[in-house]
């Protein structure tokens, strides 16, 4: 199997940017202190975020993440955390990170347990989220 040339480019205030043998792909980066995640896709923008499971959301900063479409229902059933981790990858994929405000980003559940993500620029995305030790790992793709 012959190597590949792998280029990463990273700007202050900017969405990273790969490109493996000179051909771009999407990719995102998030870490804790105890994790790393990372997304790449040739066919898909992505985002990432990964969060600590007991990492606190007060009440406060749920209210100001909140879309105003969005569902009580969601919030009641879904950890604040993790909904904060599929905001966080939604602002990722969109290359404007926490720059843009959380309540522009609205969470739905989608088909069969998903979830998807409209942007209040009209922009629509998927969300896979999941568990692994004790973080939440979420991408974001469209």
């Amino acid at each position: 199997m012959a190597a590949k040339k792998v280029e990463i480019i990273a700007e202050k205030y900017e969405k990273p940017r790969a490109f493996i043998n000179n051909s771009e792909v999407s990719v995102s980066f998030s870490h804790t202190k105890s994790g790393l995640a990372l997304a790449i896709s040739e066919n898909h923008n992505v985002g990432c975020d990964i969060e600590m499971m007991n990492r606190h959301v007060s009440p406060q900063l749920i209210k100001r993440m909140k879309h105003e479409k969005e569902d009580d229902l969601l919030y009641e059933q879904l950890p604040a955390v993790q909904i904060w981790t599929f905001k966080e990858a939604a602002l990722k994929m969109m290359g404007t990170g926490l720059r843009n405000p959380m309540h522009n980003v609205q969470i739905s559940l989608g088909e069969r347990g998903s979830f998807d993500v409209e942007i209040n620029n009209g922009i629509q995305a998927k969300i896979c989220s999941f568990q692994h030790h004790d973080h939440w790992i979420t991408i974001c793709y469209r």
